[in-house]
C-alpha cells in the first residue's frame, strides 16, 4: 500500500512542477506590456530616462533624438526593426509608457510630441526639396 502512496505522491510532484512550468511560460508570454512598465520605473528610479523605439527610423529622427538628447537627457534605445514580434511591440509600448508620463511628470508638458514637431520643422528647413520633382 505504502508503494501506491509513494507512487501517486511523486506524480503529484512531478504534475505540479509541469504546472508550474506552463503557467510561469505563458504568464510571461501574455505580460509584455506590464513587464516593460515595470522595467522602466526601474530605470527611472535609478536616474535612467530612455525610450524604447523599432521600425524604420522616420523623417528627422535623426534630429528627434539629438534634441531629447541635448534638451531633456532623454536616450533612445532601438530594440528591433521594421520586423519586430508582437511581444516586442508591447513591451517597448508598456516601457514607453512609463517614460513619458515620467517625462510628463518632471517637465510639465508633453515633451516628446514637442520635440518631434520641432524635429520635422528643422528637417524641413534642411531639406526643402526632398519631395519636389527634378
Amino acid at each position: 500500500m505504502t508503494n501506491w502512496i509513494n507512487s501517486l505522491w511523486r506524480k503529484h510532484k512531478a504534475m505540479t512542477v509541469v504546472g508550474a512550468a506552463v503557467l510561469l511560460v505563458a504568464g510571461w508570454t501574455l505580460t509584455p506590456w506590464p513587464r516593460g512598465f515595470a522595467a522602466a520605473r526601474w530605470d527611472l528610479a535609478k536616474g535612467r530616462h530612455i525610450l524604447l523605439v523599432y521600425g524604420l527610423p522616420g523623417l528627422g529622427s535623426d534630429n528627434y533624438w539629438r534634441l531629447l538628447r541635448k534638451r531633456y537627457g532623454l536616450e533612445e534605445r532601438r530594440v528591433a526593426g521594421c520586423g519586430a514580434p508582437w511581444s516586442l511591440i508591447e513591451y517597448a509600448n508598456g516601457y514607453d509608457a512609463a517614460s513619458e508620463a515620467a517625462a510628463k511628470r518632471k517637465f510639465g508638458r508633453d515633451i516628446v510630441e514637442i520635440t518631434f514637431k520641432d524635429a520635422l520643422k528643422e528637417w524641413w528647413r534642411q531639406n526643402p526639396d526632398a519631395f519636389t520633382q527634378k
